[in-house]
């Protein structure tokens, strides 16, 4: 997320990002409003390139078809089609097939883990309290170490995309446009 600010420039990222892990940049065509095929051939179009972010790679819905797909509620169990080891963080799928499991062995690990040990309500209300410090209060420092909090809670239990992170990081730009802006500094006459 980026603004200009002045001759310069003001970017942070929506999420914690590891040493020497690679960053996409946007374009504009974001995963949350257009589908996988829109924002592709968008980008093929004006920029030349088949993008290879994670959300095209993976087809991620729309923010409108995850709503949809949850009944325009908070993120259930029964809404997650993947989740995280809860012994070693693997990447456990719950759809094989036509079956939908709630608990999985790890192939990594061995070790079982329950879709309904996830705790989504205390995830869901760690993001709610970043959206609030960061959209209503406006307070960047408090704001961000609560993303900080819900993003690593999040990332132990669970991938994207997810509403609750979605609002979190739409936060961020929030309160970033709020803050900074997209000021052209302009000499008077």
């Amino acid at each position: 997320m980026r603004s200009n600010h002045g001759k310069g420039m003001v970017s942070v990222t929506n999420r914690l990002i590891k040493a020497g892990e690679e960053m996409s940049e946007c374009y504009g065509q974001m995963y949350y409003t257009k589908n996988t095929e829109q924002r592709r051939s968008e980008l093929r179009k004006h920029y030349k390139f088949e993008c290879c972010c994670v959300a095209c790679l993976e087809n991620w819905p729309t923010v409108k078809d995850m709503k949809y797909a949850q009944s325009g509620g908070i993120t259930k169990p029964e809404n997650l089609s993947r989740f995280r080891c809860l012994h070693c963080r693997q990447v456990l799928d719950r759809v094989k097939g036509i079956t939908v499991k709630s608990e999985l062995t790890c192939l990594v690990c061995g070790n079982e883990s329950k879709v309904n040990d996830i705790p989504l309500e205390e995830i869901g209300v760690d993001c709610k309290k970043a959206e609030n410090l960061l959209s209503e209060q406006i307070n960047w420092i408090e704001g961000i170490q609560a993303v900080k909090e819900a993003q690593e809670k999040f990332d132990k239990y669970l991938l994207p995309p997810n509403l609750e992170l979605y609002n979190t990081q739409i936060s961020i730009w929030r309160a970033m446009w709020l803050i900074v802006g997209n000021k052209k500094v302009v000499r008077p006459f």
